[in-house]
């Protein structure tokens, strides 16, 4: 038997399921994935939830600690807590969560062909979700996690939420490199 859509040989146990056979789906796994699952993230055949810090749609296999790690990784809540701002939009400013925030402030580098974001100031949290949270209900976004705001304003209503957060146990800064990355 082939796959209808690439043509592959489908063997049980390697590319095909024994479901599939049974219920005569002649697709192999990775057609039928391309096709059903395209918007979603799995880890060596483990789902991994879109609220993950490092969600990216796909599939991966990923060999030994590492990749057992980041499905553990989940769940975890710890991370950093930080803001953007780019000269283009005066006056505005960023504020997200990430589990590694010099990969993200990377990521954001690639949309401007000036580079010219600045990572104004991250902070590290027990809890990036509670925090995050806390953060868009209290603070009205204008668009996609960004407020009219400066950095230095984001900064000070930061510090006014944390302390109402419970558990949120807050790094000292001097431990943090909140320098400005240019």
């Amino acid at each position: 038997m082939q796959c209808f859509d690439c043509g592959v040989d489908l063997v049980v146990g390697n590319n095909w399921t024994k479901h599939f056979q049974d219920n005569r789906h002649y697709s192999c796994m990775d057609c039928f994935n391309k096709k059903h699952n395209s918007n979603r993230m799995f880890v060596n055949g483990q789902y991994v939830s879109r609220k993950h810090p490092l969600w990216k749609a796909g599939r991966y296999i990923i060999d030994g600690f590492f990749g057992e790690a980041l499905v553990e990784d989940d769940k975890s809540k710890a991370g950093y807590i930080y803001c953007i701002t780019n000269p283009a939009w005066p006056g505005m400013a960023k504020v997200g969560k990430a589990v590694d925030v010099n990969k993200r402030f990377a990521s954001y580098q690639t949309y401007s062909p000036f580079r010219d974001f600045v990572l104004e100031w991250s902070v590290h949290v027990d809890d990036v979700h509670a925090i995050e949270a806390a953060f868009h209900r209290h603070y009205k976004e204008v668009s996609g996690e960004w407020y009219e705001m400066n950095a230095n304003e984001a900064r000070h209503l930061f510090n006014q939420l944390v302390p109402h957060i419970g558990g949120s146990n807050v790094a000292n800064d001097n431990q943090l490199a909140q320098a400005r990355v240019a």
